[in-house]
């Protein structure tokens, strides 16, 4: 696994307590990310964000979900 930092599951302090799951974006666009979360907010179905910035970082993502126990939690990439 890279050692580089990698943002894990964001919860927005805004959203309900419970989600329908994780959504991993693969996106370097911080503006593209902030089109997302918007658009997201405004959506009935309630996902955390996680971003990775590149290919590896999201499996280095991936990995390490699944090391934890929580791959079932990523709905959607």
């Amino acid at each position: 696994m890279s050692n580089r930092k990698i943002q894990i599951a964001e919860t927005d302090p805004e959203s309900p307590d419970g989600y329908d799951g994780i959504l991993l974006v693969i996106e370097d666009d911080q503006e593209e990310i902030f089109v997302l979360r918007r658009a997201l907010s405004k959506s009935p179905i309630n996902l955390n964000l996680e971003v990775a910035g590149n290919g590896q970082e999201a499996l280095d993502v991936l990995i390490d979900t699944h090391e934890r126990g929580k791959l079932e939690d990523i709905t959607l990439i």
